[in-house]
């Protein structure tokens, strides 16, 4: 297709909105980045499989989040929703703290991954209603995944953690 020269001009305008209509719609509707909202650390001289995974529990706890569930099969741990209803539209929340671990090649060892993801509500006449709620995914809550992995390493005895553990 061939443009006609006074149309020529008007072409980087053009290609530029297209950008701006592309990134808008993409961080409108894409959701969230499956690789995105980790923190994460390597334990070297670590426990058994059934020690991090009680320590993951224990630490989602303690994070403030309702228990969940576990999946061993993907070694995974997952918390509830802690749902935070409000009275205006976008204020409610609700987030849930999701911990992978795999294991290292050094036997012993192992990848510990947590991340927080968080929803904001979108109704907008029953905000405190949770059967009504609206849920629309927001993003992830760094600080919070931090305060997760900081509390299952004190259960490990991570010395990062400043404690001994129980071993």
């Amino acid at each position: 297709m061939r443009l006609s020269r006074s149309a020529r001009p008007f072409l980087p305008a053009l290609s530029g909105a297209a950008l701006l209509l592309l990134g808008a719609c993409s961080a409108l509707g894409g959701g969230r980045d499956p690789d995105g909202g980790w923190v994460s650390r390597r334990i070297e001289d670590g426990p058994p499989r059934r020690d991090l995974v009680r320590a993951a529990q224990w630490g989602l706890v303690r994070g403030d989040f309702p228990p969940g569930e576990t999946n061993d099969h993907e070694g995974s741990v997952s918390s509830g929703w802690d749902v935070e209803l409000a009275p205006y539209t976008n204020r409610g929340r609700r987030s849930r703290a999701v911990v992978e671990y795999e294991p290292l090649e050094r036997p012993g060892g192992w990848e510990v991954r947590v991340r927080v993801e968080v929803d904001v509500n979108v109704e907008k006449h029953r905000t405190l209603d949770p059967v009504a709620a609206e849920w629309e995914e927001k993003g992830y809550d760094l600080e919070r995944a931090q305060t997760v992995l900081y509390q299952i390493l004190a259960q490990l005895g991570d010395p990062a953690a400043g404690t001994r553990g129980r071993r």
